[in-house]
């Protein structure tokens, strides 16, 4: 009788806290009996999925250029504990990535077109009606690959699961990572099948949208099993959190390398298949602040926008401030000047142009850089008749300021239409087929160590776009890594070889403030780095983040008074640069960052390990936790586990 009354109460439990698995039926779209008729209900039922999509959603605060905040590239005003020990806890459900509501509804939807199909019962042209359930298969990919990147192993869930409480807590039951990426693939692979390469109506998902996907996916996995291999991050070594579930675990090409090589595999022939036909657009700037992109070839998806429908607030906030984040000194060095030596290399550049002043600082540089970095003297029209930018923000301490001086520029437009709250209506690129030169680029060297003809295009193309040089030869040759001030010169604290770096390096500035950097960090193991080892001028003993050089001439052009006050900017003391986590002494990061390996991987709610345990023994759940968190209580990571 306990044990029933126990069972009662933890399927209850289960119920609210895993409501994802049991609403079968997805009520916001109306009763399947009189919906689904045709092909334009279909649209409408998956026009709900595309706010997955990233992009400036939040019509108030916030845009696409905050994302990179979780990384070296940009800062805002208080450290991010993901990047320290100490403060980063196991959160609650509400609170965490798993989640499984999305993909559930994308089962129903799948099982209930495919069978409308199949009996005929749904109007419309034919074509249309595969290509919304392409899109159902996509947005079900793309769940998952949230999923992954997330947790690494993690369930997949291919099917509309009943309330039985066995089949919960078996659709629950985490799968090693190299299979979940290859059920990405699969589900990608299915949706290129069925979707149009030119889709019904304008800016939807189409075959290439499918292919570019499935190559970000392809390159991610390949590069973490590589850069994670042998660790407890990856499945097929004793280490690997999962082995206990899986005790006779064995890769399905045989071996750890062949299955590296088949993601790679994959990144290549996708990334390939979607540069046919496409170029880059020759305005590297346009792209992020025009209303007309979806006419560009480069442009293979761009979410659109509309005051009174769907618009944001980026032309507000970027002209009132950098809405309290911007760029780092290690972001901005990373860029080559035009005639593609790195800066170190450039003794004009170290003798007359430096970082003294962000107007010289900015001559003769990546166009990548120029066009989204504000300097003074860029038109900025936050009033009528029209302002400028003079100096840095960096006194101000709110969202109209940047902590480290290099604010951001990007998405900046000098329309004064778009200059108030929820006014803004310009483009999100989602998919551009510079991504695919880059994917195409970084996946054939790491796996066959030298560049075809199709590299050199690619890469000649993007530099050129970038007003570089296009002997890319040229820059591999003067690279010194010892000069280089980037995390993304070591994978698993060793250095890698200088073409492989220049191809990182390619794109880290290619998707300046694009919300890339950190899943690039963590899959080429790079953020091991994150401490004072990796930092070319370290403070104390960590990995601090700096911003433009404040204190060897700019700071004549401030008020002395505010500068000095309390909490604006760091002290001369720590550096010409700011240094914006030392602003407070009270800030966690004041003496750098050093970040933990198990937070490679999110933790998973405690709460959902024990909901699917015997009798609340964590070891018995289908859920394990990832390396070194908690699963039995709320709490830190254990900083001592041996993740290598």
């Amino acid at each position: 009788m306990k044990k029933y009354i126990y069972y009662i109460i933890l399927f209850s439990l289960l119920a609210s806290s895993c409501s994802d698995f049991l609403q079968r039926e997805p009520l916001d779209f109306g009763s399947e009996s009189n919906y689904f008729k045709n092909t334009d209900d279909l649209r409408k039922a998956v026009n709900e999925f595309y706010t997955l999509l990233p992009g400036n959603n939040n019509p108030l605060r916030d845009g696409l250029f905050t994302i990179d905040n979780n990384s070296d590239n940009q800062c805002g005003g208080w450290s991010n504990s993901n990047f320290y020990p100490g403060n980063r806890l196991v959160p609650d459900l509400e609170n965490s990535e798993w989640k499984f509501n999305k993909i559930r509804d994308c089962n129903y939807f799948i099982k209930l077109i495919e069978e409308r199909i199949n009996n005929g019962e749904i109007a419309g042209a034919e074509a249309d009606k595969y290509h919304y359930l392409g899109e159902f298969y996509f947005f079900r990919a793309y769940e998952h690959f949230r999923l992954l990147k997330s947790f690494g192993d993690a369930p997949i869930i291919d099917c509309v699961l009943s309330n039985d409480f066995t089949d919960l807590v078996r659709g629950s039951k985490r799968r090693p990572r190299n299979e979940v990426a290859r059920f990405i693939i699969s589900d990608l692979e299915k949706a290129k099948s069925l979707m149009k390469k030119v889709a019904p109506h304008a800016n939807r998902l189409n075959k290439d949208c499918a292919s570019l996907f499935l190559a970000r996916v392809a390159l991610f996995e390949a590069t973490w099993e590589k850069y994670h291999a042998n660790t407890c991050f990856v499945p097929g070594n004793g280490k690997w959190v999962g082995s206990h579930m899986y005790p006779n675990f064995q890769f399905s090409t045989g071996n750890a390398t062949s299955e590296i090589n088949y993601f790679f595999d994959k990144a290549i022939e996708y990334s390939l298949e979607v540069t046919e036909g496409r170029s880059l657009h020759s305005n590297y700037e346009a792209m992020f602040k025009s209303t007309d992109t979806q006419n560009y070839s480069e442009m293979i998806l761009v979410k659109k926008y509309a005051v009174g429908v769907v618009s944001h607030s980026v032309p507000k906030l970027l002209m009132a401030g950098s809405n309290n984040c911007g760029y780092t000194q290690a972001m901005v060095n990373s860029f080559l000047m035009t005639n593609g030596s790195p800066i170190y290399a450039s003794k004009e550049y170290m003798e007359q142009r430096r970082d003294t002043s962000i107007i010289e600082e900015m001559k003769d540089r990546d166009v990548r850089l120029v066009s989204s970095v504000q300097k003074p003297g860029d038109i900025n029209k936050m009033t009528n008749p029209i302002g400028y930018i003079g100096i840095p923000r960096i006194t101000n301490t709110t969202e109209t300021g940047s902590p480290t001086g290099y604010e951001i520029r990007k998405y900046h437009v000098s329309d004064l239409s778009q200059e108030g709250f929820s006014a803004g209506i310009t483009d999100t690129p989602i998919f551009r087929v510079a991504e695919a030169y880059l994917i195409y680029l970084e996946a054939f060297y790491e796996k066959n160590k030298y560049l075809d003809s199709y590299c050199e295009q690619f890469w000649k193309e993007l530099r050129v776009r970038a007003g570089v040089n296009e002997d890319y030869n040229y820059t591999i040759q003067i690279t010194d890594l010892e000069k280089e001030n980037d995390l993304a010169v070591w994978s698993k604290g060793v250095m890698v070889d200088k073409t492989l770096y220049n191809i990182r390096r390619e794109r880290r500035c290619e998707f300046i403030a694009e919300g890339f950097r950190l899943d690039d960090l963590r899959r080429w193991r790079a953020l091991d780095m994150m401490n004072a080892k990796g930092d070319k001028h370290p403070i104390d003993e960590g990995y601090v983040m700096r911003g433009f050089n404040l204190w060897e001439q700019f700071y004549t052009r401030y008020d002395s008074k505010e500068l000095n006050s309390s909490g604006v900017v760091s002290s001369n003391s720590d550096g010409n640069h700011i240094c914006p986590h030392r602003r407070y002494v009270t800030d966690n990061a004041y003496s750098g960052y050093n970040f933990p390996k198990p937070h490679y991987l999110d933790p998973i709610p405690v709460s959902e390990i024990i909901l699917t345990s015997q009798n609340s023994d964590v070891s018995t759940s289908t859920i394990y936790q990832n390396p070194g968190w908690p699963s039995a209580n709320v709490g830190l990571a254990d900083y001592s586990y041996d993740c290598d």
